[in-house]
């Protein structure tokens, strides 16, 4: 059948936006009382504040990708908007 695009639209958003308004800033916190309390198994982690970085450059990537190949796929089906 037909994809779900808006399904997908939306599973790309969430990705977008839950990790840095959520997930990420909780993440720091703890990262920050790990470093505070136990600098050694801080530096075991490593840098999270850059793989933070990466992993948001590397979605918004992904969805770029994604939403270019939706964009066509709507294109050429007359049923999506």
């Amino acid at each position: 059948g037909r994809p779900d695009y808006e399904l997908i639209r939306a599973i790309v958003d969430y990705f977008l936006s839950f990790p840095d308004l959520y997930h990420h800033p909780k993440e720091d916190l703890v990262f920050a009382r790990v470093r505070q309390k136990d600098p050694a198994a801080a530096a075991a982690i490593g840098d999270l504040r850059r793989e933070h970085e990466n992993l948001g450059a590397r979605t918004r990537e992904l969805s770029e990708g994604v939403r270019a190949i939706l964009d066509e796929a709507a294109k050429d089906d007359p049923g999506e908007p």
